[in-house]
């Protein structure tokens, strides 16, 4: 969304800076007629033994430095519609820049997340296996020792029974126990 207003933006000072450019060739146009028309005047007067009348003179002389002061406005605007396209410029080559950013920190996370995913399928398996292995250490016990882990060892002993119903579903899946 930056990007795209960062970008219409450009297109907008853009034109602009074009319309300024015309404007600007206009004025001097103008400027360049007013004093060839100022020079012609004087030689044909001059050739007929006149001379230009001195408010003529000064009304072309005032419109001359009108225009001059109307081309010098439009040079200051056609530089800050230059200095404008330039920030536009850079805006939409951060947003570009931010958004390639974010994308690698996407892909990152995506990527970190998976291996998470994975790690935590592998420690559930291995969690899985250890009960197991738990449930069937618990028929090596008598009561007094099982009731002292269950005492000392609440996470151990839970597990041990956890482990030895695994293993109850286990030989009951495979056909190989009655239950019990």
């Amino acid at each position: 969304n930056d990007i795209s207003s960062a970008l219409d933006k450009h297109k907008d000072v853009q034109n602009q800076l074009l319309q300024l450019q015309k404007e600007l060739r206009s004025i001097e146009t103008k400027k360049n007629v007013q004093k060839l028309i100022s020079k012609a005047s004087e030689k044909f007067y001059g050739l007929i033994g006149k001379t230009v009348n001195d408010r003529e003179k000064d009304a072309l002389k005032a419109k001359i430095k009108a225009l001059e002061g109307e081309n010098e406005q439009l040079s200051d605007r056609l530089g800050k519609a230059i200095l404008e396209k330039e920030r536009n410029g850079t805006k939409v080559f951060k947003a570009e820049n931010d958004k390639e950013y974010y994308r690698q920190q996407m892909d990152n996370a995506r990527t970190t997340s998976n291996r998470l995913r994975t790690e935590n399928q592998e420690l559930k398996t291995e969690t899985k296996e250890l009960k197991k292995e738990l449930g069937k250490m618990k028929d090596l016990f008598n009561s007094e020792q099982l009731e002292a882990l269950r005492h000392h060892f609440p996470n151990i002993s839970k597990a041990m029974e956890e482990g030895k119903d695994l293993l109850k579903q286990i030989t009951r899946s495979r056909g190989f126990g009655m239950g019990m």
